[in-house]
């Protein structure tokens, strides 16, 4: 009986025990837990558990299990919760270990041909498909997606709630799986109403992400601002004073872009027909994009 313990945080683990009857009584490992990092703090996998076993047709038995990879001194998993693989063996005492166990080794050899390049190329999305969005993407709470967005001659958004919502959002994501990375996109929107809102955003929850957005001040001129919760739950209030306002022509797309390096994460804009990006607002904590902050991904919004 292969148990995950600890809940999925950094005492998170895989226990083994084993019994002639289904039923019981059960003996526990020698180990306890055959896959734990709760007691190796500086090792590159933590949070590991929740395993599965499985044997390749040469043989060999193989353990998968979620991990995480923690970055900065907070210990912050920006990626969540990860998969990983260890290497496994039966010994002679008839139980399941861990190569190099318990602890998570970070590479691992595997009787199969490793190919990331399209893991480390660029990826581009046109919204042109009449099949529907791409499968790289992603939206929350509603079964409906027709309700918040379409892809015919692109990707149209239709206004629902606010970013920090519980409900139904106009929120299209796409999963963060590098630890730095650039995304953009075009936004065409000319709202007169400061209560109404496009742009792109890094997310994590309600209560945790940075928002380029393009919008309107209280006298309809059309501008970029910058919204940003980095508060833990339950607060999840907007960070203020919010980075100065930039303002924008009445028409026209906008380029928007975010870069993260690390810990580091900075908006650019650009107008139709600049080929260059200018910075806006401050460098931001990305970092607090993460499990450990209570509430990541490049997505695209547009609250009504």
């Amino acid at each position: 009986m292969l148990t995950a313990e600890g809940g999925t945080a950094y005492e998170h683990a895989c226990t083994l025990a084993r019994s002639r009857d289904i039923w019981g009584p059960y003996e526990l490992h020698p180990q306890k837990y055959i896959l734990t990092s709760k007691d190796a703090p500086l090792a590159s996998l933590q949070r590991a558990g929740h395993g599965d076993i499985v044997d390749t047709p040469e043989g060999k038995t193989y353990l998968v299990h979620l991990t995480g990879r923690p970055t900065t001194q907070a210990r912050r998993c920006v990626l969540g919760r990860e998969t990983a693989i260890q290497e496994a063996y039966w010994d002679k005492d008839d139980w399941l270990y861990v190569k190099n166990g318990p602890v998570p080794s970070l590479h691992v050899e595997l009787p199969a041909q490793r190919d990331d390049s399209s893991y480390w190329s660029e990826q581009r999305y046109l919204f042109d498909s009449s099949d529907g969005i791409h499968k790289d993407f992603q939206w929350l709470r509603t079964p409906e997606p027709e309700r918040i967005f379409s892809t015919k001659n692109g990707l149209h958004l239709v206004g629902r709630e606010a970013i920090g919502s519980w409900f139904e959002q106009a929120l299209v994501a796409r999963r963060q799986t590098h630890f730095s990375y650039d995304a953009e996109t075009v936004v065409s929107f000319s709202p007169d109403d400061e209560r109404t809102y496009a742009g792109l955003t890094a997310y994590y929850c309600r209560f945790n992400f940075f928002y380029l957005t393009v919008t309107a001040d209280s006298d309809g001129q059309r501008e970029l601002l910058i919204l940003s919760s980095e508060a833990s739950w339950p607060d999840g209030n907007l960070k203020l004073p919010l980075a100065d306002p930039v303002p924008l022509p009445q028409e026209g797309k906008v380029r928007l872009a975010l870069s993260i390096r690390g810990k580091e994460l900075q908006f650019r804009y650009a107008l139709e027909g600049q080929a260059d990006l200018t910075d806006i607002g401050p460098v931001y904590d990305a970092s607090i994009l993460s499990d450990e902050c209570g509430g990541h991904q490049a997505l695209v919004h547009c609250p009504l």
